[in-house]
């Protein structure tokens, strides 16, 4: 079964930016975060907004899942993700989620773990690059 997706018009989108960003800030939206070093996780957003999508790169020698978590901090271990995926080893991996994104109300958190239900923190050997609102 096959998907059509159609995208948002662009006067819809610039006008959510505004309303988030303010007509000056609008203009180079959305946000780009990443990270300047191999790390086990990152705050993309410390407060609500809206993840468009992502990209990490596993330079581990094992495969490990990436979590995404609603929070303002880097949660405890055993916190409970609300996005996962599975990245093989020394490999990149890009999730996307289209014009509107995907909405967090407390924070944007990314993190590796060695378990996929809850989080189980893995080695600094990741990168991270997220495009947000």
């Amino acid at each position: 079964m096959s998907v059509i997706e159609t995208p948002a018009p662009h006067e819809a989108l610039l006008a959510f930016a505004q309303t988030v960003l303010g007509e000056e800030g609008a203009q180079g939206w959305p946000l780009n975060v990443s990270s300047n070093a191999a790390e086990s996780s990152h705050v993309i957003k410390a407060g609500a907004g809206r993840l468009f999508g992502f990209t990490v790169y596993n330079s581990a020698a094992a495969a490990q899942f990436i979590q995404l978590h609603d929070a303002q901090t880097l949660p405890v271990d055993g916190a409970v993700p609300v996005f996962v995926v599975k990245v093989a080893t020394v490999v990149d991996k890009g999730v996307f989620w289209g014009d509107w994104g995907r909405f967090f109300n407390r924070g944007i958190v990314i993190c590796n773990s060695s378990t996929f239900a809850t989080k189980t923190i893995g080695a600094a050997d990741c990168f991270f690059d997220a495009q947000y609102l």
